[in-house]
């Protein structure tokens, strides 16, 4: 994924700099371009090329095990919030695989582990989470065959929420506590 990462930013800077970013894109999958034509050297795309992936992987190694904010997971989109639990799981052994965004039966996240399939729906939400939430993993666990539910958020739960999710073995995270999912 990463050179295809890479690839894409390099078309998108040549095609900013008058070049057909469609035409890029093509070439540097069959690896043919050139980065000298049209008498325009592009030196400085293929030193963009060759660095890239040190940086992507300096910036991912620095994020690994760094605890997010309550205000960088405000300032994530529903997916990237998803995105964030996803990847403190792996990062603490867990298989994990997104369902699909729509018809997802009312979760978002299964992360299995030895015998352990935990279903997670995760909320990134401005307000407190309620009741809907826990009935969708309740649902979901029964759907999917898991052996337990989650319901994470970067806000706060209802005391609804609370309650119903302690009848049904619902375990919930909340903002305060996101640091829990690699716990779970």
């Amino acid at each position: 994924l990463l050179p295809k990462l890479v690839d894409d930013c390099v078309a998108r800077i040549a095609g900013r700099e008058g070049e057909n970013e469609g035409r890029i894109r093509v070439e540097l999958i069959k690896g043919e371009f050139n980065f000298r034509r049209k008498g325009k050297e592009h030196k400085h795309l293929l030193r963009i090329r060759d660095r890239l992936p040190a940086m992507f992987a300096e910036y991912h190694q620095e994020q690994r095990g760094k605890r997010k904010t309550l205000e960088e997971l405000a300032s994530l989109s529903g997916i990237d919030f998803e995105t964030a639990v996803g990847r403190v799981l792996l990062e603490h052994g867990w298989h994990v695989t997104a369902t699909s965004a729509t018809g997802d039966q009312g979760a978002d996240i299964i992360a299995t582990k030895g015998e352990r399939k935990v279903i997670i729906q995760a909320k990134r939400y401005s307000g407190a989470v309620g009741n809907k939430a826990v009935q969708e993993v309740v649902g979901a666990i029964l759907f999917y065959g898991g052996t337990e539910g989650c319901v994470v958020t970067n806000s706060t739960f209802t005391p609804a929420a609370r309650v119903l999710a302690q009848k049904n073995n619902i375990r919930l995270i909340d903002g305060f506590r996101f640091h829990e999912i690699a716990e779970l």
